[in-house]
């Protein structure tokens, strides 16, 4: 019972610091897309992170790199 209960405490500190950690990262994105400029989601500036990288592709293949 007591390695039970030290595992539930070690589970929810490994939670509150991903959490924090996801939201640190969530207004970074947010940051660095309206650098690029005020009105762009983060989700775009992602994407287009990856058509950069992948050079020239079709939608077909975006949707499958994103799979969708």
């Amino acid at each position: 019972m007591v390695h039970d209960a030290q595992r539930r405490v070690v589970s929810d500190q490994v939670e509150s610091e991903l959490t924090a950690l996801f939201r640190r990262i969530r207004s970074f994105s947010f940051a660095v897309a309206a650098d690029v400029h005020p009105g762009l989601e983060p989700a775009s500036y992602g994407l287009m992170g990856l058509i950069h990288e992948a050079g020239s592709l079709r939608g077909s293949d975006l949707v499958e790199r994103l799979g969708l």
